[in-house]
């Protein structure tokens, strides 16, 4: 067994976060936000896309 510490690892992912950082594409970091597609629809066609996604 390798004797490894926490500490390397760790070190080497925080040299990585600005560059990570850059090539996010979420707007945000909160999580569980939700979509808001389909919101500006009409009940009926809310309806109507809920059993159409009950489909899949």
């Amino acid at each position: 067994m390798h004797n490894l510490s926490s500490e390397g690892p760790a070190k080497e992912l925080l040299k990585a976060v600005p560059e990570l950082l850059a090539e996010n594409k979420c707007p945000d970091f909160i999580e569980d936000e939700g979509h808001y597609f389909g919101t500006d629809l009409p009940d009926a066609d809310k309806r109507a896309l809920i059993e159409y996604l009950k489909t899949f």
